[in-house]
């Protein structure tokens, strides 16, 4: 199971320090109506600072946070997260625009595509047909088997084409969407996150996007 500095509501902060790495982070920037309670904000800053990922300047009411080591806290979080952590659906189809007719159906803050299905939008790099896609929880608990009926959709006993995830990263796994050629993608940061222990060819594919956002600063932001 994730350290706690992994785990949904405490990626926040992991995500938000990531997303603006030169801004100096108070706890406030992190509390409020979308964000997380001060003592939390407080426990995952001092294990950042533990684990070597921030600076911390202590100036009493004017204290602040820095990132200063994002390839340390990145090292630290795929050792702890796992795509298979996340409960998966996966069912058949041999229509071949499957992908263009559901992203229609669904609305699109409702879902995100993931693993090769969203990286292969930056990156064309590994040809496979299958689809990948989180959807918001409460709507996959409540559409989920109106879309199955809609697309004609299979349950095979083993294996399938299409797969909707219902995210462990409840809260945090649309942190950062992006919307590219009119498809809703995860963050290239989730992207990376999920790719990286995925068994068929997911590390490759991870290091591969990492290396073009990165050049073009488009990895954490």
């Amino acid at each position: 199971m994730m350290k706690s500095i992994f785990y949904d509501k405490s990626s926040l902060i992991l995500r938000k320090a990531l997303s603006n790495q030169d801004k100096r982070w108070v706890i406030r920037d992190f509390t409020g109506s979308k964000g997380v309670s001060i003592g939390l904000a407080q426990k995952v800053l001092k294990a950042l600072y533990e684990i070597g990922c921030i600076d911390r300047k202590k100036m009493g009411a004017k204290s602040y946070a820095v990132m200063s080591n994002p390839e340390v806290l990145l090292e630290e979080w795929v050792k702890e997260y796992k795509f298979h952590y996340n409960k998966i659906y996966t069912f058949y189809t041999d229509d071949k625009k499957i992908l263009s007719k559901v992203r229609k159906f669904i609305p699109r803050d409702k879902y995100a595509l993931t693993l090769h299905s969203g990286a292969n939008f930056y990156t064309s790099f590994v040809n496979i047909e299958d689809v990948f896609m989180y959807l918001e929880s409460e709507y996959l608990e409540s559409e989920l088997s109106g879309i199955v009926r809609n697309f004609k959709l299979k349950k095979l006993v083993k294996g399938g084409n299409i797969h909707f995830i219902k995210p462990v990263y409840r809260n945090s796994v649309f942190y950062g969407m992006k919307r590219y050629n009119g498809y809703s993608i995860v963050s290239p940061l989730q992207l990376y996150l999920d790719l990286y222990n995925y068994s068929q060819r997911g590390k490759e594919h991870a290091i591969h996007l990492k290396n073009i956002l990165v050049g073009e600063n488009n990895f954490y932001g």
